[in-house]
């Protein structure tokens, strides 16, 4: 009589240290896809105001941008990385919502800031500094000004190019 009861046990365990196993497979995979969906982000700091910065850093993150999105947090930025000191234009191509720019040389100091750029159609104007810069963050409208970003403003982050 103990050897059924005894083979159910076994069974029933191993039922379960199979479903902890195919749980823990399905919990790594998304974990993987997340992580290499999520954007990589970086604290920057303008002045004394901290913002979580999404990094374009490559063309085709610099190409999409903040578009189609319907708003950012005034928390959040989008800082883009080039590889030099140029006067890059940015435009507002499919934005859907109102964003300061402002360019950052390779010093990390303001250069310019251009605030309250409003979503445009066609064709697209274009906006770039009266200097090279080579970082642009651009914030939800309004950010700049209540972080005092003005030409000569330092900002701090850390990104792995720089070191």
């Amino acid at each position: 009589m103990d050897e059924p009861r005894h083979s159910t046990v076994t069974q029933t365990v191993i039922k379960w240290i199979f479903i902890c196993g195919m749980l823990m497979v399905i919990g790594g995979a998304i974990f993987y896809a997340f992580r290499t969906v999520s954007p990589k982000t970086e604290m920057i700091y303008l002045n004394k105001t901290m913002l979580r910065a999404e990094i374009a850093n490559d063309e085709e993150s610099q190409r999409k941008g903040l578009s189609g999105r319907l708003g950012i947090d005034e928390n959040y930025a989008m800082l883009f990385v080039f590889d030099h000191n140029d006067r890059h234009k940015m435009w507002m191509k499919d934005m859907k919502f109102s964003v300061d720019m402002i360019w950052i040389n390779d010093k990390k100091r303001v250069v310019y800031v251009k605030h309250n750029v409003k979503p445009d159609a066609e064709p697209h104007e274009k906006y770039a500094p009266p200097v090279p810069a080579k970082y642009v963050l651009e914030v939800k409208a309004g950010v700049a000004k209540r972080a005092s970003a003005t030409v000569g403003s330092p900002v701090k982050f850390d990104l792995e190019e720089d070191k």
